[in-house]
């Protein structure tokens, strides 16, 4: 982290060419900026997606104007090549996904209102505190300590400005100090620092009840787009996730910076 006296200038402009519309940012670095490129090729669809010709789907068939992948016991090297409701499992087969206390590797392989804790699939966002797991989106509190969930810790000073992580002070719901969250640099023009959110602060729990919306209407979603986008999701509800979900996670880099600076960084969110 960058200390408040620690400042480093960036000259930013929109890319005002049509021909070279993407700013690359993050690979930007002192002496080596970033400039305006080429938009990179549309990535293919996923089964589940429309599509108007075979060759815009990663299983290359396009049906009825929706893309369809490779049915159950089909070879695969990857979840994209296998239809909705399916999986690539660890011997190259598509498999049915599977449901709520079946066996898993990872939460793709779950139905899409469950992710993978302890080998399970697990309902998202439902165990109770000091019940074990390994995956935080299963606890209802979005936080795990020590092996179990716990209740999660909340900003002392939320956002706060900072000089190290020891001055972005969190505390659990009994009381006790938690574990500091990051100090990170912002996008300000002063180059200030600011302290990253945790689960306990608003922001997350906004996040965490519209993540529960989206899976609620993502049954008919390929396993890789349960968080959306995907048709059988509502456009405003995917909206509002997308806009809580990079609040919580790249508050730092938002906050006190102008118009300007999110339409470069972060040009879904307005605040």
């Amino acid at each position: 982290s960058r200390g408040l006296g620690d400042v480093y200038k960036r000259q930013l402009s929109p890319c005002s060419d049509p021909r070279y519309p993407i700013c690359p940012h993050s690979k930007a670095s002192y002496g080596s900026p970033a400039k305006c490129q080429q938009s990179p090729p549309k990535n293919k669809s996923l089964p589940g997606t429309t599509c108007r010709f075979d060759g815009e789907c990663v299983s290359g068939n396009c049906r009825g104007g929706t893309c369809v992948g490779r049915q159950e016991n089909a070879t695969c090297s990857w979840h994209g090549e296998c239809d909705v409701g399916r999986f690539c499992n660890a011997t190259g087969r598509c498999e049915v996904q599977r449901q709520f206390t079946s066996k898993c590797n990872s939460s793709e392989e779950c139905v899409n209102n469950c992710g993978c804790s302890l080998g399970l699939c697990t309902y998202y966002y439902t165990l109770d505190t000091n019940i074990a797991a390994d995956n935080p989106q299963v606890c209802l509190s979005g936080y795990i300590r020590n092996g179990v969930c716990a209740g999660a810790r909340k900003s002392v000073f939320k956002g706060r400005p900072c000089s190290s992580d020891s001055d972005c002070q969190t505390v659990y719901p009994d009381g006790t100090p938690g574990e500091p969250s990051e100090c990170q640099c912002g996008y300000n023009g002063g180059g200030f620092t600011y302290c990253s959110l945790v689960e306990g602060d608003q922001e997350f729990q906004n996040a965490k009840n519209s993540m529960q919306y989206i899976v609620a209407y993502s049954y008919r979603c390929h396993t890789l787009l349960r968080y959306g986008p995907c048709s059988s999701i509502p456009n405003d509800e995917y909206m509002a996730y997308t806009y809580y979900i990079r609040l919580f996670q790249n508050y730092p880099q938002i906050v006190y910076n102008d118009n300007c600076i999110k339409s470069i960084y972060l040009s879904l969110i307005h605040i």
